[in-house]
């Protein structure tokens, strides 16, 4: 309701896709590198069309640019170790579902001290005005 409220008024949104992929070095949320990054590349695409700033933050293994503007859509790189092995296949020992767990809590440290640099929590309280999920923050 809330980006209809938005658009109605003529304002822009900014919007952040967090988009943790396990998969080979080198790839991109984008059209053709497999079923999810399609899906996000393409929504992040209609939000741009749509006159909205949109910044798309995923692993970096070292192989892309840590910036760089594709179609509008910003991609912005935060450092990540690459898993041993797909996840569902990491779940099939106590070490490998250790392994998965402390990656899934390193990627989310290091996307929320991301957001603390960047002054984009405060951003989204205010854009919350101030509650997020119904409580005052």
């Amino acid at each position: 309701m809330i980006a209809k409220e938005m658009l109605a008024k003529g304002k822009k949104m900014k919007i952040l896709h967090i988009f943790d992929d396990y998969g080979t070095p080198g790839e991109r949320a984008l059209a053709g590198e497999g079923s999810v990054p399609t899906v996000v590349y393409y929504v992040a695409k209609y939000s741009v069309e749509k006159g909205n700033d949109v910044t798309i933050l995923e692993r970096d293994f070292g192989a892309l640019p840590k910036e760089e503007e594709i179609d509008g859509i910003r991609y912005i790189r935060i450092n990540a170790d690459k898993l041993p092995a797909a996840p569902y296949k990491l779940i099939k020992s106590p070490f490998g579902l250790t392994k998965l767990l402390k990656d899934g809590f390193d990627v989310a440290v290091k996307t929320s001290r991301f957001l603390k640099e960047k002054n984009l929590i405060k951003e989204l309280i205010k854009h919350f005005n101030g509650k997020i999920a119904g409580r005052e923050v």
